[in-house]
């Protein structure tokens, strides 16, 4: 077996690890907020997203709501982009490739991850495909962006101003 190739981390990758860091730790609150009986996604009765469950009733669109910030689903993506500066495309086209990283389909390799030619054979490429610092730095600013937005909204909604 060949000794395994260890990625130095140069020095565009350095300059954009620690702001990465400050990025991820944004994400503790909602850790917090999903992973105990916070009751976060309770509306109160006089708020305005009460007003909606009662609307849609039997359907409860806090409950929708919630669920779809905490497995962050696709209208909601678009939804929460549209009011950040990332805009609801590119909100959308970050959202669905690191989805197609996390599942394994070849678009997210592709799209997302650095590659390098190693070898070739006829029509086929031998690729060296490994992450990047940036990539995901700017993959982790839009999605901090837009779960965010999404939370913001929730909290807004949910708040009785009567």
């Amino acid at each position: 077996m060949e000794p395994r190739t260890v990625h130095a981390v140069d020095t565009n990758e350095q300059r954009d690890l620690r702001p990465l860091i400050s990025w991820l730790e944004r994400i503790e609150p909602w850790q917090k907020l999903t992973g105990e009986d916070s009751r976060a996604w309770q509306a109160d009765p006089r708020s305005s997203l009460a007003g909606d469950d009662a609307k849609t009733d039997p359907f409860q669109v806090s409950h929708a709501v919630w669920h779809a910030l905490t497995v962050s689903v696709t209208e909601i993506v678009r939804g929460a982009g549209e009011l950040t500066t990332l805009g609801a495309d590119l909100a959308q086209l970050v959202w669905s490739g690191c989805s197609a990283l996390a599942h394994g389909d070849a678009y997210g390799t592709l799209a997302m991850l650095d590659k390098e030619i190693v070898a070739r054979n006829q029509d086929v490429a031998l690729v060296r495909v490994t992450g990047s610092i940036s990539g995901l730095y700017w993959c982790t600013v839009a999605a901090v962006l837009m779960v965010n937005q999404g939370f913001e909204l929730l909290q807004a909604r949910s708040v009785s101003y009567r």
